[in-house]
């Protein structure tokens, strides 16, 4: 069998070259490694491994895959969102969302040939995740099916056509099912490994195959869940502050209310204590005064009696004087008067001068 030169025309010729090859491999010679451009041409062009198929789209050792036909995603509340694009139909890749996406490109690999897949750079950079490019096993047939997780809060338009992956190619170690060149190896070795083919029941599966395999509800990104839930603990949060805030806000008031109370109750006391304290002083002063008149008083009648005292003792001066020039019957009344007059100042003067 001679290998064809050029990538096939439609899907059915693809598929039919894929047929043929799918045991064989083509290109012996090509040892098992990752395949640069010029042999990811030829085995597509050989194996009809992919279709449809640009030589323009291909890099030094991969190819741009296009968006395909189905998107499929899930609402915040967990509606289903299964859509069918016309070619060149745009549609969002939501923020914190998760999007499955379907190729263009159709993959039939021979058992020869794995391929891996990953995010165009671009994307990468606007923040799109993938995850580390998943293997693709020898035998797959059908369209991919790839969750791309926007993890920013950024909506991303994407259309059906655009290229958004980049897929490469390696062929796998030689085997005597595809290499006859391996039965004498094996033989001389005495090995007995035995090839696993791909399940043909994992062969042309559904989208929804793959996902009600992986989960029977909505796959949905956690981070808008998480965000609400960091948005409630915020509010309550928030509730719980004001909460403490206006109870600080009453301790605060009923506080000064109190002392307020206490500095009135205090301000009567005071003035209660300084009513009575000027009673009481008023008092003081009244007894003062009287006091003061009394003093007055006894001051005028002790100096009347002081007055009288000093002439009395003039009168018994002279009386001495006389008595030393022999007046003794004189002095005998003189005395007699100045007795009778003693008792009557006596008679005259306040209780506190008398002895």
């Amino acid at each position: 069998m001679i290998p064809a030169k050029r990538p096939a025309a439609n899907r059915l010729e693809a598929y039919r070259r894929y047929k043929l090859w799918f045991k064989t491999d083509p290109f012996p010679r090509i040892p098992a490694s990752l395949l640069n451009s010029a042999d990811i041409y030829n085995y597509v062009c050989a194996t009809g491994m992919m279709f449809p198929f640009d030589s323009a789209r291909l890099k030094s050792s991969s190819y741009a895959i296009h968006v395909g036909s189905k998107v499929i995603s899930w609402t915040g509340e967990g509606q289903k969102d299964d859509r069918n694009l016309a070619p060149g139909e745009s549609f969002v890749l939501q923020p914190n969302s998760i999007t499955f996406l379907t190729t263009e490109e159709v993959f039939c690999l021979p058992d020869h040939v794995a391929m891996r897949f990953n995010l165009k750079i671009n994307n990468v950079h606007r923040g799109i995740l993938l995850g580390t490019g998943p293997l693709v096993d020898p035998g797959f047939e059908g369209n991919l099916l790839i969750p791309l997780h926007n993890l920013t809060t950024n909506p991303y338009t994407l259309q059906r056509g655009e290229t958004f992956v980049w897929v490469e190619f390696t062929k796998v170690s030689p085997n005597e099912r595809w290499d006859e060149r391996c039965s004498d190896f094996y033989a001389e070795y005495g090995l007995e490994g035995e090839y696993k083919e791909f399940p043909r029941s994992k062969k042309r599966r559904s989208e929804w195959t793959y996902l009600d395999e992986a989960s029977k509800g909505p796959i949905r990104s956690s981070i808008p869940d998480a965000l609400a839930q960091a948005e409630r603990s915020a509010r309550e949060a928030s509730d719980q502050a004001q909460k403490i805030s206006d109870r600080a806000y009453a301790d605060r008031r009923n506080s000064l209310i109190a002392g307020f109370l206490s500095l009135a109750a205090l301000v009567v006391v005071l003035f209660t204590v300084g009513s009575d304290i000027r009673k009481d002083i008023a008092t003081v002063d009244k007894s003062g005064s009287v006091m003061r008149s009394e003093f007055d008083n006894a001051r005028r009648q002790f100096d009347a009696a002081t007055q009288t005292f000093a002439r009395e003792i003039a009168v018994l001066r002279d009386l001495i004087v006389r008595y030393k020039e022999g007046e003794l019957e004189s002095l005998k009344q003189d005395l007699e008067l100045m007795r009778r007059r003693l008792e009557e100042m006596e008679k005259r003067l306040p209780p506190s001068e008398k002895q």
